[in-house]
């Protein structure tokens, strides 16, 4: 999209109709929809601005908020699922937990009043990447509180950030940190928490963790893009999925030249390659001409997409063995079973190991077949070539296809059990079929 000249608050430019009508082509093509987010900080009593020279916001009305939800309706449609009200508030603001309910509140009834027929509501609380989930369970708390009003009439999903790692500030995160079973059990701790605060809610709005990647602060080099995150995303999609979150969206960029990275006090920040991206542009030609590659992450969500609808089953992997490999199970509705089994050791490293595992099936299954995401580069999860990587033997093009003929090879399975092999720094799909 092109970027027009504004307010040098306004970050990467401003958005006018020509932009709403690019993105709205976007989404018919790709069946994405969209959550817009909604200024807090210059709404607000300045006084509970932590430090208003920090990212100043431009001097916004809430009428000017209600006026631009109106026009990006006007155009997505039913595309536009909800507003959300800032971005992590509890970083930039002091509202409490039931300040922050109310303003929500406000925000809605005010895009209500003037949007009645879209139905739109509120996206939050959003806070902060915190390992704990203090700010969400003080907004739900407020929720609660708050009898006269049914919290479903005003929020659209409940949602939190999530980051296992952090760059901001120069903290150094590594490989090893990331594939790590720190990283593992920080994140199911994580997830825990977010649905046991939704269940006082009796479950009654969807859950998503609306921001996350690797690491904050736009990732880290050498290791947010690297082949690791293919199977760090794979798997942290899995544990997601099987916690109950209903939806995990992951921070990333397109405008931008694959390992472009603008340090965070450069005028050309916002709209620089994140590290953590899932697409990025081989030069500043196919920059131009909207030839975006894969990036590894983008590899580990290809492969999760090859997962179908079900439900999840107990593999009975312990924790002892996650330093080695994670394993999940899905049940679809039809009787076929995938299994998922993430050998997250280096293979550069001397004293990787194959993993076999033995899978005990709950019904008598006659074929399987694997399909396998690896990278046949040397430098093993460290490298950083895309072109690298394939999932079942195919690659993705610039122009968004999977290139070369899809492979999978045979496994066998003896009655009710079967013993797969993963070799380090793979993944293997595995179906099991009646």
């Amino acid at each position: 999209m092109e970027r027009h000249a504004g307010a040098p608050q306004a970050i990467g430019g401003t958005v006018d109709q020509e932009d709403l009508n690019e993105l709205k082509k976007l989404l018919d093509d790709t069946g994405w929809k969209v959550t817009l987010g909604a200024p807090l900080k210059a709404i607000i009593d300045p006084a509970q601005v932590k430090n208003p020279t920090r990212d100043p916001s431009p001097a916004v009305t809430l009428d000017q908020v209600v006026a631009e939800v109106k026009a990006v309706h006007e155009t997505l449609g039913d595309d536009l699922l909800a507003v959300e009200v800032g971005n992590e508030y509890d970083n930039v603001t002091t509202l409490t937990g039931p300040q922050l309910w109310e303003t929500v509140k406000r925000y809605q009834a005010a895009i209500d009043a003037a949007v009645p027929h879209a139905h739109l509501k509120m996206v939050g609380p959003s806070a902060n990447t915190a390992k704990t989930n203090t700010r969400l369970d003080e907004f739900v708390t407020a929720a609660l509180a708050d009898t006269p009003t049914n919290p479903q009439q005003v929020m659209a999903e409940l949602a939190s950030h999530w980051y296992p790692w952090s760059h901001c500030g120069n903290r150094p995160v590594t490989i090893d940190q990331l594939m790590s079973p720190e990283t593992y059990t920080s994140t199911r701790s994580k997830l825990a928490g977010i649905m046991a605060i939704s269940s006082r809610l009796h479950d009654t709005l969807p859950v998503t963790v609306n921001e996350s990647n690797s690491a904050s602060c736009s990732g880290m080099p050498q290791v947010s893009n690297s082949y690791a995150t293919s199977l760090w995303s794979l798997d942290y999609l899995l544990q997601t999925a099987q916690s109950g979150v209903t939806r995990l969206q992951l921070h990333t960029n397109t405008a931008a030249v694959c390992g472009d990275f603008k340090a965070r006090d450069s005028a050309d920040y916002p709209i620089s390659y994140r590290y953590y991206g899932a697409f990025c542009a081989a030069d500043e030609a196919a920059l131009r001409g909207n030839q975006l590659s894969a990036a590894p992450l983008y590899y580990g969500i290809w492969a999760f997409r090859q997962v179908p609808d079900g439900r999840f089953v107990d593999l009975d992997l312990p924790d002892s063995d996650l330093d080695k490999i994670r394993a999940y199970g899905v049940l679809s509705n039809d009787g076929t079973l995938t299994a998922v089994l993430v050998n997250v050791q280096d293979p550069a490293a001397a004293d990787a190991t194959d993993q076999r595992v033995a899978l005990h099936l709950p019904s008598s299954y006659r074929s399987a077949h694997a399909v396998t995401l690896g990278s046949s580069a040397s430098e093993g999860l460290a490298s950083v070539d895309a072109s690298r990587i394939t999932l079942g033997g195919q690659a993705v093009s610039p122009a968004g296809v999977p290139t070369g003929a899809p492979q999978s090879t045979p496994v066998a399975v003896d009655h009710r059990s079967s013993a797969v092999t993963v070799a380090p720094g793979t993944a293997q799909i595995v179906t099991f079929s009646h």
